[in-house]
């Protein structure tokens, strides 16, 4: 009845006999066509551990057939990332509760992955499966955009990073750390004016983004025009300057740029909030500005 073709019912693995100590989903992105998710049991410790528990994992899974789907595939290194990100920003998200602080400090997997690859590996609740725990705390997470170019690539030593997760800047998962961390940016920065709210509000703008992109594999900087924008059409850009002072503290503000999404190598970061972003207007943005009137 909401269009669309049918036959396209998701197939989800528990305890998939066909690997261990991972996760993944399978689709086209065409439309009318099935997705599969292959749950793994995770081996580190004794006994092992059933990846199916973790909900983090699950909906990171989950959430490849929505962007996938949304973006009639997905092929490049930079969008795969991103994907990688959104699957990420979707498990803390859809496992968020009103009481969570949205600048606490989040993780993927932390229940699968104790031991994981290192017996002695037992940081896993503030690792996960990645380098740096996500947190809005540059101390504790540092990435931004430049961090995505291996020429780039610069964490300050003060920051502990998982020592079991190799640190390459073009790895999809690492790179889809960096725009993951930025989406719970914009959560936490519209969290003061809407509380709990802005958890919700805040998928409704990465998934309406992603039915916004003009382009098939967009690159992070068109993927945060596109969210932009879904603020304006559903809200009247009232989140703009929360959203803003987010994507530019990671170094994705106005003045950013970025190549095709095929690399990211010669990416150039910004932290610049526009000023129209950001100004009230002490009653209000006017429709029409008259020569007669006091500014």
């Amino acid at each position: 009845a909401r269009g669309g073709t049918g036959g396209d019912a998701v197939i989800a693995d528990g305890q998939d006999g066909g690997g261990t100590n991972n996760a993944n989903w399978q689709s086209t992105g065409a439309d009318g066509s099935t997705g599969r998710m292959q749950m793994y049991v995770f081996t580190g410790p004794t006994p092992a551990r059933d990846g199916t528990v973790d909900g983090d994992i699950v909906y990171h899974e989950l959430s490849h057939g929505l962007s996938i789907r949304l973006h009639q595939g997905i092929s490049t290194n930079v969008t795969r990332s991103m994907g990688e990100g959104w699957g990420d920003y979707f498990g803390v998200a859809l496992n968020a509760d009103p009481t969570d602080d949205p600048h606490g400090t989040y993780t993927t997997g932390g229940y699968a992955t104790k031991q994981f690859l290192q017996a002695s590996f037992l940081s896993n609740y503030y690792y996960g499966i990645r380098r740096f725990p996500y947190s809005t705390n540059m101390d504790l997470n540092p990435q931004t955009f430049a961090d995505s170019d291996e020429a780039q690539q610069n964490y300050p030593a003060s920051a502990p990073r998982s020592p079991i997760i190799g640190n390459s800047a073009t790895e999809v998962h690492n790179m889809g750390e960096i725009w993951c961390n930025t989406l719970l940016e914009g959560r936490a920065a519209m969290w003061p004016a809407l509380g709990f709210e802005a958890n919700e509000r805040m998928m409704r703008l990465v998934v309406d983004g992603m039915k916004l992109h003009s382009v098939t594999d967009p690159n992070f900087l068109q993927s945060r025009d596109a969210i932009i924008q879904a603020d304006n059409i559903n809200f009247g850009g009232v989140d703009l300057g929360a959203l803003w002072t987010a994507f530019a503290k990671r170094g994705m503000g106005s003045t950013a740029s970025a190549p095709a999404s095929t690399t990211s190598a010669g990416v150039v970061e910004s932290y610049q909030v526009p000023f129209n972003a950001i100004f009230t207007f002490p009653s209000g943005r006017p429709d029409q500005l008259m020569p007669s009137e006091a500014t």
